[in-house]
């Protein structure tokens, strides 16, 4: 297993910054209740995708989860992106405000699920230095 490099984890984390930069800049520009749904939309997404990302990665060997809370992570995350299209169908914006917020979301979506993966492929990287540190140590 090697571990990421600090060039590979400075761009994820500059990808979920602009790409929610972008996200809230374009519900920024909104007014009254649409930027409220929107911002709504937003936040249930990236946290659904980061739960869905999490509970994928935790399953991978083995099933750690109950088939409800899997079903509940898979539902969030449908139900939150079609949240998304519903408010960026329904809210009245011109063509390119439009095409803003679908590219931002999803930009910010797959940042989210790259992040989630980077920080995480880290923390097994460390937890395996650790535990080979360990067995050296233990030998005579």
């Amino acid at each position: 297993m090697m571990k990421d490099t600090g060039a590979w984890i400075f761009q994820t984390w500059v990808a979920v910054i602009l790409s929610a930069s972008a996200s809230l800049y374009g519900i920024f520009q909104l007014t009254g209740q649409n930027k409220l749904l929107m911002l709504i939309s937003f936040f249930f997404c990236v946290s659904a995708a980061v739960s869905l990302q999490k509970m994928i990665r935790d399953n991978q060997r083995e099933e750690r989860d109950t088939t409800a809370y899997r079903m509940i992570s898979w539902g969030s995350f449908l139900v939150s992106m079609s949240f998304m299209v519903y408010c960026v169908r329904e809210v009245e914006l011109e063509h390119w405000h439009r095409s803003q917020l679908v590219t931002s979301f999803l930009f910010v979506i797959s940042s989210v699920f790259v992040l989630s993966k980077t920080i995480r492929d880290n923390q097994e990287y460390e937890q395996a230095r650790l535990r080979e540190l360990g067995k050296t140590l233990e030998k005579p």
